[in-house]
């Protein structure tokens, strides 16, 4: 006997698939949300990083160090 979507069990199966893409969308969606936050705060502390090392050489005042840094954590 073969089933058809006049019989009832159609809308079981568009359902599921429904169910399966939003499931796999979140699972994109959460697995792009974690490697973009480790991704902007890896650049975050690469940033923090060289701004010292510039106001360590001499080549930044403390007011401008302090603005950027300010700047660089607002982000």
């Amino acid at each position: 006997m073969m089933y058809g979507y006049d019989d009832g069990y159609g809308m079981f199966v568009v359902w599921g698939f429904i169910i399966h893409i939003i499931l796999i969308g979140i699972i994109v969606f959460v697995v792009y949300k974690l490697f973009a936050s480790n991704h902007l705060q890896k650049n975050k502390n690469s940033a923090i990083d060289e701004l010292n090392t510039k106001f360590v050489n001499g080549e930044l005042t403390e007011k401008e160090y302090l603005r950027k840094k300010e700047l660089i954590n607002k982000k």
